[in-house]
């Protein structure tokens, strides 16, 4: 009976042995499966880590450049406003020469009555070549010449 108890405990240990085997195999297998998994994904995190850290230098990049164009822009928007406010300066000036010129123009006019005589005062002596008239030559116009047209024409 010793030996029925015997063979059975060892039956009973083979099989917990074979069991537990089993059992660890699985856990290997699976853990086998999980670092290849986490090795998966720890190259996902290294490539992420990677283009977040492109994607950062080069949004860096990016906003210096706009930092430098927005000065760029500061200062010709100053220099538009520099010349616009001089430009409204001149204009001042020369609106001010004219209505100065025109006032002189109206004085003068006033003190000399000869300048509104017109144009016809003149002496008809003063400019003969500018009166006379060459009823003996005939006035023929010609277009300037701008050229062969495509096409042959």
């Amino acid at each position: 009976m010793a030996t029925a108890i015997y063979k059975a405990a060892t039956v009973t240990l083979d099989e917990d042995l074979a069991s537990q085997m089993k059992r660890k195999n699985d856990v290997e297998m699976e853990a086998k499966d999980l670092r290849k998994k986490l090795d998966t994904l720890r190259l996902k995190v290294q490539d992420r880590e990677a283009r977040e850290a492109r994607i950062e230098a080069e949004t860096a990049a990016l906003l210096t450049k706009s930092m430098s164009l927005d000065e760029e822009l500061t200062v010709e928007m100053e220099e538009f406003t520099s010349m616009a406010d001089r430009m409204a300066a001149l204009r001042k000036q020369n609106k001010a020469f004219h209505s100065n010129m025109i006032d002189k123009l109206q004085k003068m006019r006033e003190k000399h009555p000869v300048f509104e005589q017109g144009a016809n005062s003149y002496p008809d002596n003063a400019h003969p070549e500018a009166t006379e008239e060459d009823n003996d030559e005939e006035i023929v116009y010609k277009p300037p010449l701008l050229g062969r047209t495509r096409g042959g024409d």
